[in-house]
């Protein structure tokens, strides 16, 4: 368009050109909020700006400056704020301002503790669970674990100090910082770590029988056992502590059952091994008689012993 001034609306001066500018309006941003701390990278995206090259960002009362990133988006880092909702709105150079305003959340930047277990197969998909503080409930997918600086997991916020999330498969056995996020965009530093270990294997037991009383010390031979707190047997569908001998041995005490029971270990005490080696469960023997009842004190004499549940498993023995 072209300006002209009149006084007497009928003679106009020479023209000038002038431009009718399009509302300009902020369609959202990335990410919704970060830590009160500030130093987030916000994208606020909008409609276009092709002859603006210098903004200026304010986030509540606090300015700062904006970065063009091309004809749709501005990056504006954010300043320190107390926690809480701020809105977001952009100034041109030249005075021109955002029609609207975009809600930005300041919250605590979250903190880990601890994570358990603390370690777990290559094969990956071990339930992690995370202790902390800060955690934030799970808002559009944005909680996120992240394993090796680049492997991101969706995580599950459960209340403001505990989360969890699935590690992914790692390539070696390695041991990583764990990493968590609540705006899928910035993580917060981390000191844990979380080991991950070879698959175990388990070859055989020794004894493969015992009483369905427990109590039998059961020797595991196989492969890839830690000596660590949490190293594990299982029976069946019953977990019990093991005893680290090697890293190709280990020591159970059977629980009670009956009938015979599939034999499983882990490292830590949660992704158990599979494996074809069973446990075999022995009713209680009841003696009954035997014959003769004496013998010379030389030996040698065939006792015969008649009773209850006296199936022969393994090698049977007689105590005198």
């Amino acid at each position: 368009a072209a300006l002209a001034i009149s006084n007497n609306q009928r003679i106009f001066s020479e023209t000038i050109p002038f431009t009718f500018l399009s509302p300009f309006h902020l369609d959202h941003i990335y990410p919704t909020r970060g830590p009160y701390e500030g130093g987030s990278n916000v994208i606020i995206r909008t409609n276009r700006i092709a002859i603006w090259h210098e903004f200026v960002c304010r986030f509540d009362s606090t300015e700062v400056i904006g970065t063009k990133l091309n004809e749709t988006a501005i990056l504006c880092v954010s300043p320190r704020h107390s926690t809480g909702m701020v809105n977001i709105s952009v100034v041109t150079s030249t005075g021109y301002e955002s029609i609207n305003s975009i809600l930005f959340e300041y919250v605590e930047a979250p903190r880990i503790i601890s994570v358990l277990p603390k370690c777990g197969p290559v094969s990956g998909n071990t339930r992690l669970t995370i202790k902390g503080e800060g955690f934030r409930k799970n808002v559009d997918g944005e909680s996120k674990c992240r394993f090796f600086g680049t492997d991101v997991v969706p995580a599950i916020v459960h209340d403001d100090e505990t989360m969890s999330c699935r590690t992914p498969p790692a390539t070696a056995d390695i041991a990583t910082d764990v990493e968590v996020t609540f705006n899928n965009f910035e993580y917060a530093p981390s000191t844990i770590l979380y080991s991950f270990h070879k698959e175990l294997e388990i070859d055989a037991c020794v004894p493969n029988v015992g009483s369905e009383y427990g109590g039998t010390a059961v020797i595991v031979s196989g492969s890839n056992f830690l000596n660590i707190e949490n190293i594990s047997c299982k029976f069946g569908a019953i977990v019990v502590k093991a005893e680290w001998i090697s890293m190709f041995l280990i020591r159970c005490i059977s629980p009670q059952q009956i009938g015979s029971a599939r034999l499983a270990v882990s490292n830590n005490g949660i992704d158990f091994s599979s494996s074809n080696v069973e446990f075999t469960y022995q009713p209680r023997m009841i003696l009954e008689s035997l014959s003769p009842t004496s013998a010379t004190t030389l030996g040698g004499t065939l006792v015969s012993v008649s009773g209850t549940n006296l199936r022969s498993y393994g090698h049977p023995t007689c105590h005198f």
